[in-house]
C-alpha cells in the first residue's frame, strides 16, 4: 500500500507514451516521492482505518541539504489478529 505522506504528486495517464515511459501502451502511474524536511525534525503519529502509522523526518546534519524520512505502518487486520479477532470468509 502506498503511503500518501511520502508522495509529492501522483499521475495516472492513459495513451501511448514516449521513451521516457518505456514506450508503454495502455497506462502509466507516475509517482514522485517528496524529500524529507532538511530544516527541522518532525514526527507523525496517526490512528485510522488502515492501522497505526508512525513517521519521522528531518535533517541528517544541521545546515546541510541531506534529509531522512522514515515511515512505519501496522495494519488494522494485524492488530485484530494479535488480540485474537479473526475474520473468516466462506
Amino acid at each position: 500500500m502506498l503511503n500518501n505522506n511520502t508522495l509529492t504528486k501522483s499521475d495516472f495517464i492513459t495513451a501511448a507514451f514516449p521513451a521516457t515511459y518505456g514506450n508503454a501502451i495502455g497506462g502509466v502511474f507516475d509517482l514522485q516521492m517528496r524529500s524529507g524536511n532538511n530544516l527541522k525534525r518532525e514526527y507523525l503519529g496517526q490512528i485510522g482505518f488502515n492501522g497505526l502509522e508512525f513517521g519521522a523526518e528531518g535533517p541528517i546534519k544541521k545546515g546541510k541539504q541531506a534529509s531522512f524520512m522514515i515511515n512505519y505502518r501496522y495494519s488494522t487486520l494485524g492488530i485484530f489478529k494479535a488480540v485474537g479477532i479473526e475474520f473468516r470468509h466462506g
